[in-house]
């Protein structure tokens, strides 16, 4: 019977610790169930991760591979523009070795002899002659019975004197005696005849309707044999000797500085009558309040004149209504003398 209750309770031992260790296997397995599925999450998100980490990538790349492909067409626009520069800069080199070729010819035709002078006269007054109207007046007279061929027109409507013509047969002998080494007879010849023409173009300058100076332009090949009557030239007679070359650069400068001169001017004459009219307003607002003063100071005159004709009139009447006192004469040491009463 013992034997029985022992086997029995070993067999509840076993049981009962079989029981226990199926328990602590449900536990773990739940807890692994449970890490799997944390496991799983993680896996998930991390997968989640990289693929949209992949899927941007992706999308920078093909931005990229766009961005490289309008750098490409960029640079086939830029190679292509190069390419045409090139070719317009050519042509341009090209033309503009004409140009330089034309202007060495006119450089020539402008220095030359007395066909030549002839010619770059005629190119000056051709250029003269392409001003606007408003700014370059032809044959214009300054008085004294003396026409020049044309005059800058000023902003303020003065003339600036313009004579070109030179004869140019002058330069022609120079280079003539040059050649036969008479190099100081060349340049005094020069000379002299700048001088005429120098004292022939002052005549044009009349102050009321021209400038205080006057241009004389001569052909370039003469201009080196004046430099000694350059200052001479304008100190004593007020005129600016300019080669044909310089002449329109000249001319434009100087309407440029004239007109900045001229809109200075202006511009203070504007500040000066500014404050003219300020003065005025000023002078008028005192004006008004001395006539106001006035007005009030006449004003209370007439009243205290009034006032005291009123006063005056009143005493006047007091006075009036006080009776006479008449008083005989009598002997002071006469009683009857202080009989009669004095009312």
């Amino acid at each position: 019977m013992a034997l029985v209750i022992g086997g029995i309770f070993l067999i509840l031992f076993v049981v009962l610790s079989l029981h226990l260790i199926l328990k602590g296997f449900k536990y773990e397995l739940g807890a692994l169930k449970k890490m799997s599925e944390e496991t799983k999450l993680k896996v998930d998100s991390f997968i989640n991760r990289q693929i949209e980490d992949i899927t941007k990538i992706k999308s920078d790349i093909i931005r990229d591979i766009e961005e490289q492909r309008v750098i490409v067409e960029d640079i086939k626009k830029t190679k292509e523009t190069i390419i045409r520069l090139e070719s317009e800069y050519n042509a341009r080199r090209q033309e503009e070795s004409k140009a330089w070729n034309r202007l060495e010819k006119l450089e020539n035709i402008i220095a030359g002899t007395q066909t030549k002078g002839q010619a770059g006269e005629a190119i000056v007054f051709e250029q003269l002659s392409k001003f606007p109207s408003d700014m370059m007046d032809s044959r214009f007279s300054p008085g004294f019975n003396k026409e020049v061929e044309y005059a800058l027109v000023l902003p303020d409507q003065k003339r600036l004197p313009i004579d070109a013509k030179f004869p140019t047969e002058v330069l022609q002998r120079a280079q003539e005696l040059e050649g036969q080494g008479q190099i100081e007879t060349a340049r005094s010849h020069i000379e002299e005849t700048i001088k005429r023409k120098v004292k022939e173009v002052s005549g044009y300058i009349n102050p009321s309707v021209t400038t205080d100076i006057a241009i004389c332009a001569i052909p370039d090949g003469m201009y080196r044999y004046c430099s000694g009557i350059l200052s001479s030239a304008y100190r004593y007679s007020r005129v600016i000797i300019v080669p044909y070359s310089m002449l329109i650069p000249f001319l434009l400068v100087f309407y440029r500085l004239y007109l900045v001169q001229f809109q200075t001017r202006s511009l203070d004459l504007q500040r000066f009558l500014s404050q003219i009219t300020n003065l005025d307003k000023k002078v008028d607002d005192m004006s008004l309040i001395l006539k106001n003063s006035i007005d009030r100071a006449v004003s209370m005159l007439i009243n205290a004149s009034s006032e005291l004709r009123d006063h005056l009139s009143g005493l006047k009447t007091a006075l009036a209504h006080i009776p006479t006192v008449e008083v005989k004469e009598k002997s002071i040491n006469s009683p009857q003398g202080l009989d009669k009463k004095i009312p």
